[in-house]
């Protein structure tokens, strides 16, 4: 599958609201995670950077970073998992290597979590 569809994204500020409030936080060095099960049967995601990152080109680009990390690992991810990556401030910008990393660490992290009944 190549692009971004709208199926693989988050869409409402409700559902992002509820992911960041209600969803297990995981912390990762580029990235501040919120998890919750999916509402679709798909693994979908959402980013956000704020104006604290940079300027749009550099917001953008961390957006494109992630975009393209989700959709390489996206099949690896075993789970229906909504999630949100909120970018930290202060930290370089993470190889297309790194990114798929921390996705799928964050992921896995959140699979044990709830087959251990956390």
């Amino acid at each position: 599958m190549f692009g971004y569809p709208p199926e693989v994204r988050i869409r409402t500020r409700r559902r992002y609201l509820d992911i960041q409030n209600g969803g297990r936080r995981i912390n990762t060095r580029h990235f501040i995670v919120f998890m919750l099960p999916g509402q679709t049967e798909r693994c979908r995601l959402g980013i956000t950077a704020s104006r604290r990152v940079g300027n749009s080109v550099h917001r953008n680009r961390w957006k494109r970073i992630m975009r393209e990390a989700f959709r390489q690992v996206q099949n690896e991810i075993h789970a229906c998992i909504d999630m949100v990556f909120i970018v930290r401030r202060g930290v370089g910008f993470p190889t297309s290597l790194q990114a798929r990393h921390e996705i799928l660490i964050a992921a896995n992290k959140w699979i044990e979590d709830v087959r251990a009944g956390s």
